[in-house]
């Protein structure tokens, strides 16, 4: 199966030292080696597989399509009835939630050229070395938002188990607001960082 994102999702916010063709190689292996790695934490096992099965399949049912390229969905919150929109695996405008995971991950592969002496900015003659972790921590909090987050004390086996946590229209609420469309779900949560890394 082809990646759901490519090398261009690295824009903006996301932009990753991608100077020559071998950087460039870096990054596309990057994203061949995370994207399946975050799917399978998101989806478990048995969905992803099925996931990727659907989307070779044509036509593509529509609860594939629906994940990978978005969906307007309701759910519940503390009481209150939530109406948002999921944008989808691939995201929208390249912001992609497979695109914030690959750069933490490929970030975290670079640590000497983001850590140490920090990341060079400006020309060398002034330049100064600024310190990459805040960015970091900014980058994989935005990531945990648009993943989704449970409370901590949740011992979660099966879709069961789940409950909303949040009213941010992330991939755990959209896939527990689909609990028909994605029966065989089970998600790694993970957490936000706090401005020292941990």
């Amino acid at each position: 199966m082809a990646n759901l994102i490519d090398i261009s999702y690295f824009i903006n916010d996301l932009r990753l030292p991608a100077s020559g063709d071998i950087d460039k190689i870096n990054i596309a292996e990057a994203i061949t080696l995370y994207e399946p790695e975050m799917l399978k934490k998101l989806l478990g096992a048995t969905l992803y597989a099925a996931f990727i099965a659907g989307l070779a399949v044509t036509p593509i049912a529509q609860k594939w399509l629906d994940l990978r390229d978005g969906k307007n969905f309701t759910f519940t919150c503390d009481g209150n009835i939530i109406t948002t929109r999921w944008e989808g695996l691939k995201g929208f405008a390249k912001k992609s939630i497979i695109a914030y995971y690959v750069f933490c991950k490929y970030f975290e592969s670079k640590q000497e050229y983001f850590s140490g002496q920090g990341q060079v900015q400006g020309n060398s003659e002034n330049a100064t070395t600024v310190d990459a972790a805040p960015m970091f921590v900014k980058r994989w909090n935005e990531f945990v938002e648009i993943y989704g987050q449970v409370p901590d004390y949740l011992n979660k086996h099966s879709i069961s188990d789940y409950v909303v946590y949040t009213d941010e229209p992330s991939a755990y609420n959209f896939l527990l607001a689909n609990p028909t469309d994605f029966t065989d779900w089970i998600f790694t949560p993970f957490e936000k960082l706090n401005d020292f890394g941990l």
